[in-house]
């Protein structure tokens, strides 16, 4: 290898070039030896041997190995000075301290050769875990041509992991929170800004598990109480995480770069806590309702759903998981269900960006509040909780009825909710304001009737000479008809579309939605086929029986 590079050093610099000044070397004619301080000799060289370096009478017994330095310089071509013989690339003085001009002697070998190394390089599969080990990406950065041939063994042959719950989405060994704790100076906890929405485009091989039916953990009062269940708090956020996982693999808009579908084998497994307690029909249409988003994907080539049970180790056994699977696996409604899946997301063409998901205006709607009540989990998170973080006591209780708003296409239900949350923040403010004023004309007292001796006058109250800190305003706190509480009483959590069995109300469904119709007033409601609403409607196919 040595002598290789050296015969293309000598050979690659055209006879036209000896005379440019970038290739002189300051030292030519001296020892290249360095002194017992590591610093270059100063004396004169008396001993030049072929292949050897240059040398004095005091340096001439360790006899160095030379070589011509590879770094290629301003002009383009190779530094050729001599160097120390250190294969492949023998640097001088002047690059021995690091360069990025060295020439990359692996585009020498054969493609097929170079895919081995990269398979080398990168796992079979990419964790979704933090602490696992990541593939190693510094070869991406070397140059053009090794991006697209490392990249495409990376993200086509890979197999990347993720991870899917109601309260984060793991991918890469990056995670989301949906009430992030770590700290960001731009304060952006968007899934874009915490995963990488350019390298998930580029993946084609994705293994995503999805937890559901985790609302089997105590909650507050809050999540759990006025017309909201754990239930369908768990489950709303849970399809609301997948929606954002599909977004970034689809993107926003439809661009000619998100049209490039690069996913082509996708492998679904529903992860369901036994502790859910669930009928086998509720549970196959729970399980849908959470992976719908993932029918906005299209041309996958490789489409697979499968069922698991998950639950904790004293609860769960192997004959018992074995036992739900098959269950769900083999129940009719469940294979028309996943085939109808399959079917959509093998449909040739571009995904479905999110833009044409839901009206532009609605989705910036419940953005906005949920980046407002990331912002309240990270400070309190932060340690940092300032005063008005009262106010907004428990923000997961509007956020969930933001999202149940979104899929109802609710658009006043969210404008309630901003409006909410703005009073909030008035009333705290105007509250805070009074507490203030209060304090500031307590201190303001204290110098009542305090006189100067030397001038004989009246000093300068503080309320005087710092007008700034001792006048507050006195606006009073917009009057609510109830008390601000954890469970945000002012913003009603009522369906208010008629209970399914009731006279005049007929109910038709379709997939995961169902469709309730008043026909004497031509009005419909489209809801979700969740559990609640699954045993609502077989409790009045049970009373009509009756």
């Amino acid at each position: 290898m040595a002598s290789s590079s050296v015969a293309l050093s000598t050979s690659s610099r055209p006879d036209s070039h000896d005379d440019c000044d970038l290739h002189h070397s300051p030292h030519e004619g001296y020892c290249y030896s360095l002194t017992n301080a590591r610093k270059i000799c100063k004396l004169r060289a008396k001993i030049e041997t072929p292949d050897y370096l240059p040398a004095c009478n005091l340096h001439a017994w360790l006899k160095q190995k030379s070589g011509h330095c590879q770094a290629v310089e301003d002009c383009g071509q190779l530094c050729n000075r001599l160097g120390s013989h250190n294969p492949p690339y023998h640097l001088c003085f002047k690059h021995d301290e690091g360069s990025n001009t060295l020439p990359c002697h692996i585009l020498r070998l054969p493609t097929e050769l170079r895919l081995m190394i990269f398979r080398y390089l990168f796992p079979e599969y990419v964790s979704h875990l933090a602490h696992a080990p990541q593939p190693k990406v510094a070869i991406l950065k070397v140059n053009r041509q090794l991006y697209q041939e490392a990249s495409a063994v990376l993200y086509q042959e890979s197999r990347f992991e993720a991870l899917v719950a109601y309260d984060s989405v793991r991918l890469q060994g990056k995670q989301w929170f949906r009430s992030p704790c770590n700290k960001k100076d731009d304060r952006d906890f968007s899934i874009d800004s915490m995963l990488s929405p350019i390298s998930a485009r580029r993946i084609k091989n994705l293994e995503v598990q999805v937890k559901i039916g985790e609302h089997y953990h105590r909650a507050p009062a809050s999540i759990d109480s006025r017309g909201v269940t754990k239930e369908d708090y768990h489950l709303y956020a849970t399809r609301d995480s997948v929606r954002k996982l599909v977004g970034l693999l689809v993107g926003q808009a439809d661009t000619a770069l998100e049209k490039q579908n690069a996913l082509k084998r996708l492998k679904l497994t529903a992860a369901v806590h036994q502790a859910a307690s669930w009928e086998p029909e509720e549970t196959v249409f729970a399980i849908f309702v959470v992976l719908e988003r993932f029918s906005a994907l299209r041309g996958i080539e490789n489409a697979e759903l499968m069922v698991e049970a998950i639950g904790q180790s004293w609860a769960t056994t192997a004959d018992k998981s074995a036992e739900f699977t098959d269950k769900l696996l083999n129940k009719k409604t469940f294979i028309q269900l996943r085939n109808r899946w399959v079917k959509t997301v093998q449909k040739p063409g571009p995904s479905v960006p999110m833009a044409k998901w839901k009206d532009p205006a609605l989705a910036t709607a419940y953005r906005k509040i949920e980046e407002f009540a990331q912002l309240m989990h990270n400070r309190e998170a932060q340690g940092e909780r300032p005063w008005p973080m009262g106010a907004f006591y428990d923000i997961r209780r509007p956020l969930h009825l933001a999202r149940v708003a979104y899929e109802r296409d609710d658009m006043d239900a969210l404008k309630s909710i901003r409006e909410a949350i703005t009073i909030r923040w008035v009333n705290a403010q105007r509250h805070q304001q009074q507490s203030l004023q209060l304090m500031a004309d307590s201190i303001d007292r204290m110098w009542d009737g305090d006189v100067d001796e030397d001038d004989e006058a009246t000093s300068m109250k503080p309320s005087v000479l710092y007008r700034d800190a001792f006048e507050f305003g006195t606006e009073e706190p917009i009057a609510q008809t109830r008390k601000t509480s954890a469970l945000w009483e002012e913003l009603d959590a009522t369906d208010w579309a008629p209970k399914i069995g009731s006279p005049g109300i007929n109910v038709m469904t379709k997939g995961v939605l169902v469709r309730i119709e008043q026909k004497a007033r031509n009005l419909q409601w489209i809801r979700l086929r969740t559990p609640a609403i699954i045993r609502q409607i077989w409790a009045a196919q049970k009373a009509l029986e009756a």
